[in-house]
């Protein structure tokens, strides 16, 4: 089992130890057991990685992004497909952008995921993969102006996604505005677990 978490505590158990300094980690396990680990510092969106037979990680940076919302459930996500690795991070303004690594030491920024300008504005998404597709969810803002779950496709770890489409939209105003979203991507099936809200209530699907 390992645990990925931010602490400005200094007492650690001997087996602990610090990947890096940084802030929201996302971690993803590929087919090959290898971990993958992103990670917000100020505006840079950085990466780091353990292959099954390593004992300690190795951090590159993948870009700066100015205003990179890394706080608060925001941050910097990570996804593992047979295209190699997609990272998908938001900033201030309410976009989200990704980047994509298939295997090599260098890593390319590649399109934006929302196709409609500033409605991710809680910064808050998610994306799965498998097989030769990736898929991202976020809380929108789009029409009413009220949160709604929605979604985009990649097949090309990034270089070009579908256009964004609406997954749900409660009867009563408004998704949770503070849960993020969770997705999990199994072939060619894409399930989505969400926080809701109705009748005064907030409740999962």
């Amino acid at each position: 089992m390992i645990l990925v978490a931010c602490s400005e505590k200094r007492n650690r158990t001997k087996e602990d130890f610090v990947i890096a300094n940084g802030q929201m980690p996302s971690l993803a396990k590929d087919k090959q057991n290898d971990l993958h680990v992103v990670y917000g510092c100020g505006d840079s969106i950085l990466f780091t990685y353990m292959f099954a037979t390593d004992t300690a990680f190795n951090p590159p940076l993948i870009s700066v992004l100015p205003d990179l919302a890394a706080s608060h459930t925001w941050g910097p996500q990570i996804a593992c497909s047979d295209n190699g690795l997609t990272v998908t991070a938001c900033n201030s303004n309410g976009h989200i952008f990704s980047y994509h690594n298939a295997g090599t030491a260098n890593w390319t920024s590649t399109a934006r995921v929302n196709d409609a300008d500033t409605i991710a504005n809680e910064n808050i998404m998610s994306p799965g993969g498998d097989g030769k597709y990736d898929y991202a969810v976020w809380l929108g803002l789009r029409g009413s102006g009220q949160n709604k779950i929605y979604g985009a496709r990649t097949h090309d770890g990034g270089k070009t996604w579908s256009s964004n489409k609406l997954i749900f939209e409660s009867p009563d105003t408004t998704v949770c505005q503070c849960c993020k979203p969770s997705v999990v991507v199994n072939d060619n099936k894409v399930y989505v677990m969400f926080r809701n809200w109705f009748d005064g209530n907030s409740n999962s699907l």
